[in-house]
């Protein structure tokens, strides 16, 4: 299952660029969490000036995105440590960010908290 939140900071990305990135993102992430075909979701924002804010000055850093990810359960540490470098490499190349800059949130397990089609997952 995993679906993944992306959240983009920065300046908003040329038609050009934003055309099929949602598509890009879940195809490199599914592919970095070897899930099977339709197995790995992506929701995908940007987040403009008026969205996104770094306490003090005003904010010119590097762009960068912010992947939030929900298992129906979680590994242990060592595999999340793993997951979470695979994901921030293959996020950071299907958006054109620097990996330093990829941050990856876990949310607490899915199990017993989503329904698909209105049914649980238990």
């Amino acid at each position: 299952m995993p679906i993944l939140t992306v959240e983009l900071t920065g300046p908003p990305l040329p038609p050009a660029q934003r055309a099929g990135l949602a598509r890009r993102i879940a195809d490199a992430a599914g592919h970095a969490l070897e899930s099977e075909p339709n197995g790995t979701w992506v929701r995908l924002r940007e987040l403009g000036p008026d969205d996104y804010a770094e306490n003090g000055d005003a904010f010119e850093g590097t762009p960068s995105a912010i992947v939030t990810v929900l298992h129906a359960d979680l590994e242990p540490v060592a595999a999340l440590e793993l997951e979470a470098a695979a994901l921030a490499a293959a996020v950071a190349e299907a958006t054109s960010r620097d990996r330093t800059h990829v941050h990856v949130i876990y949310e607490p397990p899915g199990r017993g908290r989503v329904a698909f089609g209105g049914e649980l997952l238990t």
